[in-house]
């Protein structure tokens, strides 16, 4: 659920949301004691990455480590894995106890998720704000999208923490030859679509370079095949649209393996519907890349008719980077 880019611009308060790309602005404002490390939300986010329009929840944690650029050679951590809390009474903003150095500059490394028990162990790197390894739980039904964001020589003024998808997203679209309206015509009704032997969980190690993320993925767990979450079955119309019900499959960064459709044919010629064939299927290899790459979307496009079928695949970034510095 294009690599979707989240952008938080730190001073007092840093960071805007909005739908799936975010723009964060810094802000300032008199808050009791003034000087704290804060993350703002003004705007829209959504609970589950792929899924646009719904305001930021209460249960979004945002993680963050310091590392304090000091003059003198005294560079150190300046805080390791933070949970920024909600601020009493603000639906908006969280904060650490923290403030701002009053020389040098900070480089942050964060991570941003709608539910912290899904992460079963965090190790920081020695400069905690220079690389992170997590292993994560099975994805496959919560579809809760890890967020992983970084910035060099940030002081309380301006500058951006670019935030960017740690796992890739699969969506399908599918249209047919013949509208299938349920009743009368022939037609085509998608009930299942299963990414075969894929892995759900594992361990990444996230390294920060500059503001650049990459993402290296390891120790995946146990291979399964994996239905799109809260999919409908789907009556396939002339006009390709989106599988009913799912947003898509967010998933680690793996090797590509077989997909398979799984669906009914009708034969309502003589006025009623009748299933010619209620357990037919489709398996196909993807062929656009030989991986499923973090921060990318792999859009599936199905084509199908009473005889045949054809799938073409494109890969894009989840969404592109948008944002824009605001002067204190």
């Amino acid at each position: 659920m294009k690599n979707y880019l989240f952008v938080i611009l730190t001073a007092i308060v840093f960071l805007l949301f909005s739908s799936c790309t975010a723009d964060l602005e810094p802000q300032r404002e008199s808050y009791a004691g003034d000087g704290l490390i804060s993350v703002a939300a003004y705007g829209q986010m959504p609970s589950k990455a792929p899924v646009t329009g719904t305001v930021m929840p209460t249960s979004r944690s945002i993680v963050f480590s310091a590392y304090h650029n000091a003059a003198g050679g005294s560079s150190a951590n300046y805080f390791t894995g933070i949970n920024f809390t909600k601020k009493d009474g603000d639906n908006t903003l969280w904060q650490c106890s923290k403030y701002w150095p009053l020389t040098g500059s900070l480089d942050f490394l964060g991570y941003c998720l709608d539910n912290n028990g899904r992460v079963s162990s965090v190790t920081w790197g020695s400069n905690s704000a220079a690389s992170v390894t997590m292993t994560l739980a099975d994805n496959s039904s919560n579809q809760d999208d890890l967020l992983v964001g970084g910035a060099s020589a940030l002081t309380s003024s301006s500058n951006a923490v670019v935030f960017k998808h740690a796992e890739a997203l699969l969506t399908f679209n599918a249209q047919s030859t013949v509208a299938y309206d349920g009743t009368n015509n022939y037609g085509i009704t998608i009930t299942d679509i299963t990414v075969d032997d894929s892995y759900h969980s594992g361990t990444v190690t996230c390294t920060r370079d500059g503001g650049n993320i990459s993402f290296v993925w390891s120790s995946l767990g146990a291979q399964t095949d994996k239905s799109l979450p809260s999919m409908s079955s789907t009556n396939l119309g002339t006009s390709s649209a989106a599988i009913s019900g799912t947003p898509g499959l967010i998933l680690p960064a793996q090797p590509q393996t077989d997909i398979t459709i799984y669906y009914t044919l009708h034969n309502g010629k003589d006025g009623s519907d009748q299933a010619i064939d209620n357990a037919m299927q489709y398996t196909f290899s993807p062929a656009a890349e030989s991986t499923w790459d973090a921060g990318k979307k792999y859009i599936y496009n199905i084509s199908m008719t009473l005889t045949g079928i054809e799938v073409s695949t494109s890969v894009t970034d989840w969404a592109a980077q948008s944002g824009v510095s605001v002067p204190i």
